[in-house]
């Protein structure tokens, strides 16, 4: 499935940011503003260095080939990725921004004014879009070689060539004509404007991390105390909403066809240690039982839940299963919780089993809070 950008928790992610981390300094990067062609919208990706945290980009300066007021959309490959075999595939998108601005005139940074805060984790690319309507055009430049060449670097973030794109059907040109990259011999387009992003300095983190490949927990694009999500790696806790009647959205990592034990309870890091990298439970206690788990949780399986405190009722399915890529996402609607705007609801961790020692891994913790 499509897993959707994460936009309805804004709030939660300023105060984050706020109670535990800093930015580390607004910066940008700009290709050549000297040009020699246009088009209704341009493709591109940026791709964040290996190494550095997670980068934020924040907001583009454009160099627009009209004079006036301009309508500026903002399009990024949903869940992350490279533009590339999503050229024309519209659902493949997630539309950031729409703003009207007057612009500079060619030649000249046209300013956004956006606050986009989209995280790019490192070492991972990010398609986007920009499309002028109506009638403006982005400038560009026609040059000989493949698209996806690093046309601007800074030693954070790269600007690789694209694409431009005709003017299609509103509100998109997603159907209209690819000029350069895809066509035998064209020339790539190299877009021309200035990228503005962001870092922010990490917090110490309590809670257990997620391990790819073993152990990689998520609901409803959930972020730690650094407003980083699941893809950085970082240490949790982790934290997430939920609307009122919508429904949570899991998506889990282990290895192949693996079964996966959902649990719930209340925030507490470090309720739990195991050796041998199997990792730490955040979750329910004080105290553990006689075989070290801890008390006060239960599991979480179909909509059901089981308290741990009573034995499962007769053919109850409690486990989840990766696929055969060990991949699993599953949504489960829930019913409106009749509560106020703010509550906590509970904090998931999921146990996930392997086929090689430690033969279990434990996952992230993500608290779940009522929008």
């Amino acid at each position: 499935m499509t897993r959707p950008f994460l936009r309805s928790k804004s709030t939660l992610v300023v105060l984050l940011i706020v109670l535990f981390g800093s930015p580390a300094g607004a910066q940008s990067l700009s290709t050549s503003y000297l040009t020699n062609n246009n088009s209704a919208g341009a493709m591109f990706d940026i791709k964040a260095s290996a190494g550095v945290g997670v980068l934020n980009i924040d907001d583009f300066d454009l160099n627009c080939f009209t004079s006036g007021a301009v309508q500026v959309d903002i399009w990024a490959v949903s869940g992350g990725g490279s533009f590339i075999g999503h050229q024309d595939d519209v659902s493949a998108w997630t539309l950031l921004a729409s703003t009207v601005v007057t612009s500079s005139g060619i030649g000249t940074p046209t300013n956004l004014g956006l606050a986009l805060g989209l995280q790019i984790p490192a070492g991972s690319t990010q398609g986007f879009f920009i499309y002028l309507l109506p009638g403006g055009s982005v400038q560009y430049i026609t040059r000989s070689g493949a698209f996806d060449t690093v046309i601007a670097s800074d030693g954070n973030i790269e600007i690789r060539a694209g694409i431009g794109k005709s003017r299609g059907s509103y509100p998109a040109a997603f159907d209209g004509p690819n000029f350069g990259g895809f066509t035998p011999g064209s020339d790539a387009r190299a877009w021309s404007g200035t990228v503005h992003y962001s870092s922010f300095a990490p917090a110490p983190t309590p809670g257990q991390a997620p391990r790819p490949g073993q152990a990689v927990f998520d609901v409803n694009d959930a972020v730690n105390a650094n407003a980083h999500r699941v893809t950085t790696g970082e240490g949790g806790p982790y934290f997430s909403s939920i609307d009122q009647g919508s429904a949570f959205v899991f998506h889990f990592e282990g290895g192949g066809y693996q079964p996966i034990a959902l649990l719930y309870g209340a925030l507490n890091p470090l309720s739990a240690t195991f050796p041998g990298g199997i990792g730490q439970f955040d979750i329910g206690g004080p105290g553990v039982d006689p075989q070290g788990l801890p008390v006060n949780i239960g599991v979480f399986a179909n909509g059901i839940a089981w308290s741990q405190a009573t034995a499962p009722p007769l053919n109850f399915d409690a486990l989840f299963f990766t696929n055969t890529a060990g991949v699993l996402d599953v949504g489960i609607a829930m019913p409106p919780f009749g509560l106020p705007a703010g509550t906590v609801l509970t904090t998931f961790q999921a146990a996930i089993l392997s086929s090689n020692a430690p033969f279990v891994y434990i996952s992230n913790a993500i608290q779940m809070t009522l929008d």
